[in-house]
């Protein structure tokens, strides 16, 4: 009986000093991690000041107004030019994220009252290996060298106007919704040109005013732009060069600042179509002709407002679908691309939906 006594004691005795022990080190392993995370959040925040002062010093360029206009030709070479502010600093983001680019490139911007003009110089120690094989307006330039770039014109990261060229001209233009996929569907009046040379290739861009939603009294626009070097399998970025990064994320773009005295005219956009029909029966040798004319009018009401009315909505107007074949019990859904419907379309793509719950916007549904 004693002995049982004894080692109960001695059982208990061992179990109170070892819940002890485990406390202890319990105890010791929170303090380090709250020490640890103290220690952290200091660094953070001391690198968050960093990035900080970084973004306000690299990526805020001041804007130049300029009287002469430059002829968009694909050459650099105009003396108003030379008077632009440069980018040059970029930084890889594929394949060796952080790291210099393996060419040099440059970026310059000018501005007047009508235009945004944008000229590029791709150096390329390999010119005869430019990678460049579309030449159609609005083709993916995915496997292209290429440049692209992002206007977020209200400053407010929320939407922005996408802009890209590559080695031989062709342009692709689209609309962003901060972080979703460019909506390539819409398109803008502007000019550019490209061309190769001993150096590398160049490209001038004229981008109109008008064709552009912003607010007069902003001074800042946000700004991105990226180069891609396809033989390299290279990719590099002006601000935010990070691999989980892209270029439609706006929160993460760089700054032009100082834009004053553009002029948005009186924001009316009017365009004319006339549809002609005509049908003869041979049967019963007759014919007949039918005369169908309609507009599309679009009304600035505010900078982020615009009222748009249509009469006699010319279906004709968007390319033809894309032929596929329907092996599924589904219906198919193609993309809408008639400008009147596209128009701030982008107001209706929200909560990650693929299509737009308004019927008439985006997509239109074929029968299999």
């Amino acid at each position: 009986m004693i002995n049982m006594v004894s080692k109960f004691y001695l059982w208990s005795y061992l179990l109170i000093h070892f819940r002890s022990i485990l406390l202890l080190h319990i105890t010791i392993i929170l303090c380090n991690c709250i020490f640890i995370q103290n220690v952290a959040s200091e660094q953070t925040s001391d690198t968050i000041k960093e990035a900080s002062l970084l973004d306000i010093n690299d990526y805020r360029i001041p804007m130049v107004l300029t009287n002469e206009n430059p002829m968009i030709d694909g050459y650099v070479d105009e003396e108003c030019w030379s008077k632009a502010p440069v980018i040059s600093n970029f930084t890889q983001v594929q394949p060796h994220e952080g790291s210099p680019p393996s060419e040099r490139t440059e970026v310059r911007l000018l501005y007047n009252s009508g235009y945004i003009y944008v000229g590029i110089h791709a150096f390329d120690s390999q010119p005869e290996n430019i990678t460049a094989r579309v030449m159609q307006r609005d083709g993916s330039m995915y496997f292209d060298d290429s440049v692209k770039m992002i206007f977020d014109t209200f400053h407010d990261n929320r939407n922005a106007f996408y802009f890209e060229i590559n080695a031989l001209g062709a342009l692709r233009d689209a609309l962003i919704m901060s972080g979703k996929s460019p909506n390539y569907n819409w398109d803008s009046i502007w000019d550019g040109k490209a061309a190769i040379n001993k150096n590398g290739w160049s490209a001038e861009l004229a981008i109109p005013i008008k064709s552009l939603s912003f607010d007069p009294k902003g001074k800042n626009w946000g700004f991105n732009v990226e180069r891609t070097i396809q033989r390299n399998r290279e990719k590099i970025r002006w601000s935010a060069p990070y691999r989980n990064k892209s270029i439609v994320e706006l929160g993460d773009s760089g700054v032009l600042a100082d834009i004053t005295g553009l002029e948005q005219g009186f924001g009316l956009e009017f365009m004319p179509y006339l549809n002609m029909k005509t049908t003869r029966d041979q049967v019963l040798n007759n014919s007949s002709f039918e005369l169908k004319p309609g507009f599309d009018l679009f009304y600035k009401i505010t900078p982020a407002v615009t009222a748009a009315l249509t009469v006699n909505t010319d279906f004709a107007e968007a390319e033809v679908d894309e032929r596929r074949v329907n092996l599924t019990r589904f219906e198919l859904f193609f993309p809408e691309k008639r400008m009147f419907f596209l128009q701030d379309s982008e107001i209706f793509r929200f909560a990650g939906l693929s299509r737009s719950p308004v019927p008439f916007f985006f997509t239109t549904h074929r029968a299999r």
